[in-house]
């Protein structure tokens, strides 16, 4: 009966195994960071705000953001998942105006359609601060006759953000491939 170290010096030994070794290690790589990223193409015809149609995009999945970042999150309301561009953190304040929203000093204009809906979520509110581990999404493609657009704004805990979509991994354009997605400050860490 052998021991394993005599089992282990066969193998080192063995041109097969040796051979076969870079092709296991390079696949056990790939498993591992595909666990961790992945790939997102947009439509022929229309995408997100903030996408590009045509492009296909580096995902990271479960990766932290910030704001100004694209990412997928989960709707507790609609129980789907969409891209949109997180808005604002914890501590912001969010208020409508009389043509959009205003989040702390920056102002926004919006679809009078918008503002009906904006109005109905906010309730009696007359600002709303983002708690404590909360984002706030603004739904850009407001539509009154899709259900799945039919939403001004969601304050979304930071658990039901999924995805990170952080560079451009093929595009028409062949200069664009590697460029950074979103408009986050360059010194957020992450």
């Amino acid at each position: 009966m052998t021991s394993l170290t005599e089992k282990a010096k066969n193998w080192r030994t063995n041109d097969t195994i040796r051979g076969l070794a870079p092709y296991l290690l390079f696949f056990v790589a790939l498993f591992l960071l595909g666990q961790r990223f992945d790939y997102v193409r947009t439509n022929l015809t229309k995408t997100a705000d903030g996408l590009e149609t045509r492009t296909m995009y580096l995902r990271q999945v479960g990766a932290d953001f910030c704001v100004g970042d694209m990412v997928r999150f989960l709707s507790v309301n609609r129980r789907s998942g969409t891209y949109s561009e997180v808005i604002a953190e914890e501590g912001s304040v969010f208020s409508l105006t009389d043509t959009g929203y205003r989040v702390d000093q920056k102002t926004k204009t919006m679809t009078a359609e918008w503002l009906v809906k904006a109005g109905l979520e906010m309730g009696e509110n007359e600002t709303l601060t983002i708690p404590l581990e909360y984002v706030l999404f603004i739904n850009s493609e407001f539509e009154t006759t899709r259900k799945s657009k039919f939403w001004a704004f969601e304050i979304v805990h930071r658990e039901n953000v999924k995805d990170h979509v952080s560079h451009i991994l093929f595009s028409r354009d062949l200069s664009r491939i590697g460029e950074k997605v979103g408009k986050a400050d360059p010194n957020c860490p992450r």
